[in-house]
């Protein structure tokens, strides 16, 4: 005998129209949100330097850019297709411009360069992770692509919504942001979003 679906949980116009929700949290202020951010370009864009600067600013609690505020706390930095030299040339490189000690530092940013796929653990490696780092505010996870499990080429749409879901699921849970990096198609779009590779 087949199982009795739960009833749908529904909230009348009126009800809803009465809550009072908690104001909207940035990590930085206006571009990533709580939950999940996907930052994409074209290969070579510079986007796993971009992912650097947003990590630093946030360790250090500088503005964006000098522009966009931001909320100052731990930084777990997933930089799959890099070396652990190559991230420490690019911290190098924004040392200066950003005016900060990075080995006077304490805690702040931490890089991994290799992980598990979300069906084989990742985020039960991000949990132990993040129970040990109570202030942890940003997770960077570059690329999507990396974690991501098989891709069945006729289906990338499911495997897409099905990656980020769980990401965006454990991003809400414990309350902080997970910025994805993601490439985007070779083939122009006339919407941006059209773009972005997969779905």
């Amino acid at each position: 005998m087949a199982k009795q679906p739960a009833p749908l949980a529904t909230m009348s116009m009126s009800e809803l129209a009465r809550q009072v929700f908690e104001e909207a949290v940035w990590i930085v202020e206006n571009l990533i949100p709580l939950g999940i951010t996907i930052i994409a370009a074209p290969p070579k864009s510079a986007k796993s330097f971009l992912a650097l600067q947003i990590a630093l600013c946030v360790a250090f609690g500088i503005p964006l850019m000098g522009i966009f505020p931001v909320t100052q706390g731990e930084v777990l930095c997933l930089f799959l297709e890099d070396t652990f030299r190559r991230i420490q040339g690019r911290m190098r490189a924004m040392e200066e411009s950003l005016d900060i000690d990075i080995e006077r530092s304490k805690g702040g940013v931490h890089f991994g360069i290799r992980a598990e796929t979300l069906g084989q653990g990742l985020l039960e490696q991000i949990d132990e992770w993040v129970a040990a780092h109570p202030d942890i505010t940003l997770i960077v996870i570059d690329t999507l692509q990396k974690v991501r499990d098989n891709v069945r080429t006729d289906n990338v749409y499911a495997s897409d919504y099905a990656a980020l879901g769980k990401l965006k699921e454990y991003a809400d849970d414990h309350k902080l942001s997970i910025c994805v990096i993601h490439h985007t198609k070779k083939a122009p779009a006339c919407d941006p979003f059209d773009s972005i590779s997969g779905s």
